[in-house]
This record gives structure tokens, C-alpha cells and sequence, in this order.
């Protein structure tokens, strides 16, 4: 006897319920209206990227090698896409006609074989912003610009944008000294400040082969946050000559201009894991709750032009849209939903469900999402159907009623109902 199948996720994924998916479509369109109105354009890209690809050098490097869901089939090597940006990095070098900049939003999944935790997942979507072209400081601006007008648009406060410098961080370490140990194991140390606390990173910098002297005179300034003004200032006495420390000045020139300046605050610890990052990196928590960042990214002026042999700078930042509805949640910003169904049309008699297909028809032409039965339920029934699916309005055709060119409506939230003309159906609808 065969064994019965059971049914389960796969660890990491879930399904995404209708109520989830209602809730997940209002926030993705509300994004894609910030989005565009900063003129980015849609892209997609596949979900099976080349596996040398996605475990090279230029995207990631070997910590990303061992997070891959790859396989190999008819003898070639494929791997699920971790991220936006390393398929947005080859499909630039594939079209090099593009006009620069080029600006584009793309919601999409990824996967990634990591650890699982509050709104963390292994399968998960993603909506970045990319501008490729522009090695300005008001690139950056603009991305975290449109970050703050997303946050605003769903209603999410007491939001912070970290930001920090890869530029900086390898100049601070530059300044204690050291040569011969790879910058970026002391960055994923550095990283990790928030998780481990100081004592535990120094003990990393010293496994490393860091002096305990050296990894404190570097946590020193990795330490420094606050407003930019203030981080600025203390930066200034020992970076001022440094690229880091002007690219750090010229975005909050620019963050002022674009006035989200207060919600910026200037974190050097802030090192963000993957090694293709080249300059400013954003992190943006919301203050309140513990469940890291919503949001993420960075400028990275290399990977592309490691991928298609021509120098082509490039910034974005990704959202991680499980953890913002998780957030949201937890805000109290989300009302629940069964379905987007407005108005439900309901018959008295089975005999009048073609009445109710040509009265939904028009309503549907007006603008409405509109039901009717498809389950030969009675009245009483049809009516519990549409109250349990929180369906807030419903029309009821009668024999009497429809004689008399009538119908009527009944409000189930307020248990109100009224008889009006069928002309009049569309005019009390819209009240």
C-alpha cells in the first residue's frame, strides 16, 4: 500500500492566503505610484540565473556560493536568483544601447538558503530601485527620497534610515595600520555589532588576527552615529581628505534639498554582508519594533562593469515586502480583508439568477466588484456567504420588486436597507 503523501511546506516557504494576497496587492500598488512618479520603469528578469553567475567574484563571493539553491541539468549548472540586482547587473551588460540613467523598479521573488525568523523566509519578494549611470551623490538622495515617500504612503512612522560608507570603513581601517588582512572578513565582523554586541565583534577582529588595540581603535569610529550633522563634524577631524567622508557630506547636502534629511540618521557601523557594495550603504529600521531592517542596499560601481568590461556606476536599494506587511501588522496599519468583492448580488428565487448576471454585468461596467450566486444557495444563505466574506453591500432581487421595476439594497455593516428604482441602482450605489 502506498504510503499517503503528506502535505507540508517546504521549510522556509508558505503560501500566501487570498486575505494576505488582497492586503499584499494594496501595498504593492501604492509603491508602484511612488515609484513611477520618480520616473522608474518596470523590469523583469528570470528566475534561473547561470550559476557561475550568481557564485562569482563580482556578485558575492563565496558566502553567497553556499547560499544558492543551485542544480545541475543536461550538464549545466543553474541557480534560483538570490536578489534583484545581480540579474539587473547582466542584463545591463547584455544591452548596452540602454540610455542612461536607467531607473527601474522590480518586484519579484528570490530565494535564498539563510536563516529563517520573523518575516525571514527562504522563498521571498523583493522591490527594488536601481539607478545605473550616475555616480553622483543624488542618486542616492533620490533612492532614499522615494524610500520616505513609500514609508509615508503606508503610513509607516517613527522610521530611520541608517546609512554608512564602504568607502569609509576600508579608510578607517586603512588609518590603524593594517595591510595584509582582507578588509571585508573585518566588515562582516563589523556587521555583526548590532547582533553581538562590542565584545563579541573584538573577539572576531582578534580571531582574525587583529591586535585587541587595533579592533578597539576601529570600533572607535564605526561607533559614531547620529544625525549627519554630528557624525559629520566628528568624521571631519581625521577624514575630512577622504572619499568616504565627501561622499557622506554630499548625500546629506542633497538629502537636505530633497528634505528628508530628519529622517536620516549617519550609523558608520552599518556595514551591509555582500562585497560588492562600493560606497554608501542604507539600512532603514523602524525604531519601535525588532525586526531588522525593512529595506536595504547601497551603491555597488563595480559588479557591472566586472560582467560586461565597461565601467558603469550603479545604486539601489531593496524592500523587503514580507517583512514591511509583518511591520505594518504590528503598526495596527492593516485591516484585514476576505475579498475585494464590493457588492454581492443576491435572488430571492433561482429562477431570477439571470436577472442578477445582467444587473452584476452593468455594475461591473460602473467600476464595481460585484458576485452573485453560483451555488443555487436560498436567500438566507446567499446572504451568509456575503456577510462571512465581509462583503459590505448587497442587492436583492425580488419577483414583487422587480414587477415594479425595483431593487433593493441592504448595507450588512450598518444592517440599513432601502427599495429604489433599478434606474436609480447606480446613483444610490455611489453615495
Amino acid at each position: 500500500m502506498q504510503n499517503k503523501l503528506v502535505l507540508e511546506n517546504v521549510k522556509g516557504t508558505r503560501d500566501t492566503h487570498p486575505e494576505e494576497m488582497l492586503i499584499k496587492e494594496e501595498i504593492i500598488n501604492k509603491i508602484n505610484k511612488i515609484f513611477k512618479s520618480y520616473g522608474f520603469v518596470p523590469l523583469a528578469t528570470p528566475a534561473l540565473e547561470k550559476y557561475e553567475l550568481l557564485a562569482s567574484k563580482s556578485a558575492g563571493g563565496s558566502d553567497i556560493d553556499k547560499e544558492t539553491y543551485n542544480f545541475e541539468i543536461s550538464g549545466r549548472k543553474l541557480a534560483l536568483k538570490y536578489d534583484q540586482t545581480v540579474p539587473l547587473s547582466r542584463y545591463i551588460g547584455m544591452n548596452s544601447h540602454l540610455t542612461l540613467p536607467f531607473k527601474r523598479y522590480q518586484y519579484d521573488r528570490s530565494w535564498r538558503y539563510g536563516d529563517i525568523g520573523p518575516g525571514r523566509y527562504r522563498e521571498f519578494y523583493q522591490f527594488d530601485i536601481d539607478i545605473v549611470g550616475s555616480s553622483s551623490m543624488i542618486a542616492e538622495a533620490e533612492i532614499l527620497s522615494a524610500i520616505v515617500d513609500v514609508m509615508k504612503e503606508l503610513g509607516i512612522k517613527g522610521f530611520k534610515i541608517r546609512v554608512s560608507n564602504r568607502k569609509l570603513l576600508d579608510e578607517i581601517v586603512l588609518k590603524t595600520g593594517i595591510k595584509k588582512i582582507n578588509n571585508k572578513d573585518i566588515f562582516r565582523a563589523i556587521d555583526k555589532l548590532e547582533k553581538i554586541g562590542e565584545e563579541c565583534v573584538i573577539n572576531e577582529l582578534e580571531k582574525i588576527g587583529l591586535t585587541k588595540t587595533i579592533s578597539k581603535e576601529i570600533l572607535k569610529y564605526i561607533n559614531l552615529r547620529g544625525k549627519p550633522e554630528k557624525v559629520l563634524v566628528e568624521l571631519e577631524k581625521n577624514f575630512k581628505e577622504t572619499k568616504g567622508y565627501a561622499e557622506l557630506k554630499e548625500l546629506a547636502d542633497y538629502a537636505e534639498h530633497f528634505g528628508i534629511i530628519k529622517y536620516l540618521d549617519y550609523d558608520i557601523s552599518i556595514a551591509r554582508g555582500l562585497d560588492y557594495y562600493t560606497g554608501p550603504v542604507f539600512e532603514t529600521n523602524v525604531e519601535e519594533l525588532n525586526l531588522g531592517s525593512i529595506c536595504s542596499g547601497g551603491r555597488y560601481d563595480n559588479m557591472i562593469g566586472m560582467f560586461s568590461g565597461k565601467a558603469i556606476p550603479a545604486t539601489g536599494i531593496s524592500l523587503g515586502i514580507d517583512r514591511i506587511i509583518d511591520t505594518m501588522k504590528r503598526l495596527n496599519l492593516i485591516k484585514e480583508r476576505k475579498t475585494a468583492t464590493q457588492i454581492m448580488v443576491c435572488t430571492v428565487k433561482n429562477e431570477l439568477l439571470k436577472e442578477s448576471i445582467k444587473i452584476s454585468k452593468e455594475l461591473r461596467e460602473n467600476g464595481f466588484n460585484v458576485e452573485v450566486d453560483l451555488m443555487n444557495k436560498s436567500l438566507k444563505n446567499q446572504i451568509k456567504y456575503a456577510d462571512k466574506q465581509c462583503i459590505q453591500k448587497i442587492i436583492i432581487i425580488g419577483e414583487k420588486e422587480l414587477a415594479e421595476n425595483k431593487i433593493t439594497i441592504r448595507n450588512l455593516e450598518t444592517s440599513k436597507e432601502k427599495t429604489v428604482l433599478k434606474q436609480k441602482l447606480l446613483e444610490e450605489l455611489r453615495i
